[in-house]
């Protein structure tokens, strides 16, 4: 049974393969792809210890753990909510089960998108908002309580920890579009049980910690499964 050690980097987080406990240790992460012949040398020139890519290919995936094993560098393939394409692929035929927001937050999104087509914007992709006024995401995510989502990762997972070299799984923008919850019926149902087993937290407070509980369960589980394989 292999191990894994958690990594959070903001609203990143690396879940790895099995290795020796470090008490102290330097990472430094390379974001993004390209040649793995040319990335890999250049990362390691300049200090970078582990490589993550938006990259699903299991012969590019190969490659670049290939290129960068030799250079002490690490490789991780990122995951993320807006897989629709690996929704697809997975569940051929079927619509995603996308987040839903309320119409203010999807007037928001429409203001978002047209500020950010016509020039330099303040839009921070998922950080600290800065814009005055209400701040969403701007891409569609799928929605973390539909429990078709999570095997829908859990396959991916396991179809990606299946390539050789690769060190472990990246996981990006695992949250919602409107920074709170998501207002779809599946969410709301779920919203609704766990409000009727938590009868202790105020109804004011329920919706945050209900958003809060759901979605880190979420990533622990998956987690959990890559420990697994």
């Amino acid at each position: 049974m292999a191990t894994v050690w958690l990594v959070p980097l903001l609203s990143l987080l690396l879940v790895c393969r099995a290795a020796p406990a470090e008490p102290l240790f330097r990472q430094i992460l390379g974001w993004g792809g390209g040649d793995p012949a040319v990335v890999a040398p250049a990362a390691a020139e300049v200090g970078v210890t582990d490589l993550a890519v938006w990259n699903h290919d299991p012969a590019y995936l190969t490659r670049l753990a290939a290129a960068a094993r030799p250079l002490g560098l690490k490789t991780y393939s990122c995951i993320w909510l807006g897989e629709q394409p690996a929704w697809q692929r997975y569940f051929p035929g079927v619509a995603p089960p996308l987040q839903q927001m309320n119409a203010a937050e999807e007037a928001a999104a429409v203001a978002i998108a047209a500020e950010l087509k016509a020039g330099p914007s303040v839009y921070q992709y998922g950080g600290e908002p800065v814009r005055a006024g209400l701040e969403v995401f701007t891409d569609p995510l799928l929605c973390p309580h539909d429990p078709r989502v999570a095997e829908l990762f859990r396959r991916q997972i396991a179809d990606l920890l299946a390539v050789e070299g690769l060190r472990g799984i990246a996981f990006d923008y695992f949250g919602y579009r409107n920074y709170r919850t998501c207002h779809c019926p599946v969410s709301q149902a779920a919203q609704a049980a766990w409000q009727a087993q938590h009868p202790e937290v105020e109804p004011a407070r329920a919706a945050a910690r209900f958003a809060l509980e759901s979605l880190v369960g979420l990533c622990n589980a998956l987690a959990d499964h890559a420990r697994r394989l």
